[in-house]
């Protein structure tokens, strides 16, 4: 069964998925589809490291985006396997 889930992108964004699906004859609603539906497939484990292996510069602050990093106030408890 397939359900609708809608998020919300910022106009450039939506743009460069565009640009990304065209080649592909993609819309951007098509290959950010593509993409969250590649993620979801993924083991848990791998999906935590294919969001971690995004450079940080990729997250600088930028318009919308909190100027001070997100913090966990259990960063030094480890997590169980």
């Amino acid at each position: 069964m397939k359900r609708q889930y809608t998020i919300r992108l910022e106009e450039s964004t939506v743009e460069r998925l565009e640009k990304i699906g065209e080649p592909y004859g993609m819309t951007a609603q098509t290959y950010g589809t593509t993409i969250m539906s590649r993620l979801a497939d993924l083991k848990p484990e791998f999906a935590l490291h294919a969001l971690t292996a995004i450079p940080k510069e990729y997250f600088r602050a930028g318009p919308g985006r909190p100027t001070t990093p997100a913090t966990r106030p259990d960063a030094s408890v480890g997590q169980p396997a």
